[in-house]
């Protein structure tokens, strides 16, 4: 699986309240838990957060992130962003913003400077993602867990979905790891210049990608 291939997943053609999206929507629970995206996500974020920053969670779907990094003492507050409704369960305090974020982010140019999201950026093309890039590009820190493209994660999921995952889930499973990133490249995608951004790109032997960019200015600019 040398080059990335982004193909529809059968969840984001059904409607919301379909039951085999409903069912496959609590099998990402459970394959989150596997990953363990969810934990490292809000973790990197709580040691992240400084006074003055501004989160956005892109593609927020159900939740799940925000409920997390709500319960953290002194963590940062989120935004959320997704095509879908509010969840009734995102946390009350916080703003939700429904629709496309390339038009949200275009509408809002100086609203957020770090943004975060659990298994969204590989849902986009290649061209997507550097025109994502140009929009992220003054922000501080950029934290985003997904699918890891390599071949052992589809072997592991062959292993877990006849037993645990509806046929909805299974087809998105793999269709995920097709589109997802290995090594450096999705900075590379990105358009971050090595020169303004530290970044981490590591893969776990789970199947996630865990990409980390912080400017090098970074502590400067935040306080």
């Amino acid at each position: 699986m040398r080059q990335r291939v982004v193909t529809p997943e059968l969840i984001d053609q059904l409607p919301a309240d379909d039951p085999r999206a409903i069912r496959s929507r609590r099998d990402l629970l459970f394959v989150n838990r596997i990953m363990g995206s969810h934990r490292w996500l809000a973790r990197v974020l709580g040691q992240l957060h400084r006074p003055g920053m501004s989160w956005v969670e892109l593609g927020a779907g159900d939740g799940m992130l925000g409920r997390m990094v709500h319960r953290q003492e002194d963590g940062p507050s989120l935004e959320g962003m997704d095509l879908f409704p509010r969840p009734q369960n995102w946390p009350r305090d916080w703003t939700w913003l429904q629709g496309d974020l390339f038009a949200k982010l275009k509408d809002h140019p100086e609203r957020w400077n770090a943004a975060t999201g659990n298994l969204i950026l590989h849902h986009f093309e290649d061209a997507e993602l550097e025109r994502l890039g140009q929009a992220l590009s003054r922000f501080q820190v950029l934290a985003f867990s997904e699918p890891a493209r390599y071949w052992l994660h589809r072997v592991e999921g062959y292993a877990i979905s006849p037993l645990f995952l509806h046929p909805v889930t299974r087809h998105d499973l793999h269709a995920s790891v097709r589109a997802g990133f290995r090594g450096e490249e999705l900075a590379d995608l990105l358009g971050l210049d090595r020169r303004d951004w530290k970044i981490s790109c590591r893969s776990t032997l789970l199947g996630a990608y865990r990409f980390l960019a912080v400017r090098n200015d970074f502590e400067e600019s935040a306080t």
